[in-house]
């Protein structure tokens, strides 16, 4: 389910997308200012998401609504957007993730701006700490869901 959600992801994205040469991982990256998703992409997704989820639905949307809320809460005005990073499983602890972060990271220090993520994994947190980021938030998301945690990286 989970690369499901993740392909969706780049199909409605505004992101600005990097990956190695031969593609073992992709990192989603939303600029300030970015605007608005494709709105058809959006709701065929939305509407596929109750076929994919049937009765974890309402728990996917109150998920979605909570993280969405953590976000406009935490995130900071001008800040870059990290809105997803994956590394397939056999290429993971080779560095490849920490090669997808740099373009962004470095555009961002272009910039001077701050950089933003959400993630659910307690495992990443030590990764983007590694890169400067900090928890700014940490939160219990609806229905069981898992523990979301908002993490800012200053410019460098």
């Amino acid at each position: 389910m989970l690369e499901w959600l993740f392909l969706k992801g780049l199909e409605v994205s505004v992101a600005d997308l990097w990956t190695t040469d031969e593609v073992q991982g992709v990192a989603r990256w939303v600029p300030p200012g970015r605007g608005a998703v494709p709105v058809g992409a959006l709701l065929a997704a939305t509407v596929s998401i109750p076929i994919r989820f049937r009765s974890g639905t309402r728990r996917f949307f109150a998920y979605g609504r909570s993280i969405g809320a953590l976000r406009k809460r935490t995130q900071p005005t001008g800040a870059w957007y990290l809105d997803g990073i994956g590394v397939a499983p056999e290429h993971q602890g080779r560095g490849v993730g920490g090669a997808l972060m740099q373009p962004g990271l470095e555009a961002a220090d272009r910039a001077h701006a701050p950089v933003f993520l959400l993630t659910n994994a307690p495992d990443n947190l030590r990764f983007y700490e590694r890169f400067g980021f900090r928890v700014e938030a940490e939160e219990e998301t609806p229905d069981g869901g898992p523990v979301s945690w908002a993490m800012t990286r200053k410019p460098a």
